[in-house]
């Protein structure tokens, strides 16, 4: 019987020591901070990707030109691409139905009722306030886009890769242009 526990025991603590080596054996990733300049000065606002084998990514924020990505994959030469395209959906919002607009119509809403001796709605100073918050915000990222060059936005295309090794590190500046201008084709 004891024989019996004792082999009981024995497969238990190998199967737990089994899981524990596999769960210490995991991909070993970096963290990696640096600097995006555009133009010269810091990109406002970004995203940086940082790509591995089979294309495993990790992403960062770039804000005023710093980003921190944290598991990043290791590697000799992964790529990396930087995108600002997604702070042109806030350009968008800037229109008919954006913030602005919504503000503009409530606010003429709000002066209408009080020539007319209206009692204004509950709240209505609070919706006020998230407009104009999010008026702000829209602003923002409107000053904050830049447009970059399309070849560092792809992973395909990107000439950008860096050897990131286990642990801290701090990567070397990243310098962009302003993107070229489409090509317009000649006009007779």
């Amino acid at each position: 019987m004891n024989l019996i526990r004792s082999f009981q025991a024995f497969r238990l603590f190998f199967v737990l020591f089994a899981f524990t080596v596999a769960g210490c054996s995991g991909a070993k990733t970096g963290s990696v901070s640096g600097t995006v300049n555009y133009d010269g000065k810091p990109l406002p606002r970004g995203k940086i990707t940082f790509y591995g084998e089979k294309n495993a990514s990790v992403s960062a924020d770039i804000e005023n030109g710093h980003y921190d990505a944290k598991r990043v994959p290791i590697g000799e030469k992964i790529k990396v691409t930087i995108a600002t395209e997604h702070l042109k959906q806030d350009l968008a919002s800037t229109g008919a139905g954006g913030p602005k607009e919504r503000l503009r119509v409530l606010q003429g809403q709000l002066e209408t009722m009080k020539r007319e001796g209206k009692a204004l709605p509950p709240d209505v100073e609070d919706e006020v306030a998230k407009l104009k918050t999010e008026v702000k915000r829209v602003d923002d990222q409107v000053q904050a886009y830049r447009p970059v060059d399309v070849k560092v936005t792809q992973v395909d295309t990107t000439p950008l890769n860096f050897s990131i090794k286990a642990g801290d590190q701090t990567l070397e500046d990243i310098n962009l242009q302003k993107a070229s201008p489409p090509l317009k084709p000649p006009t007779k």
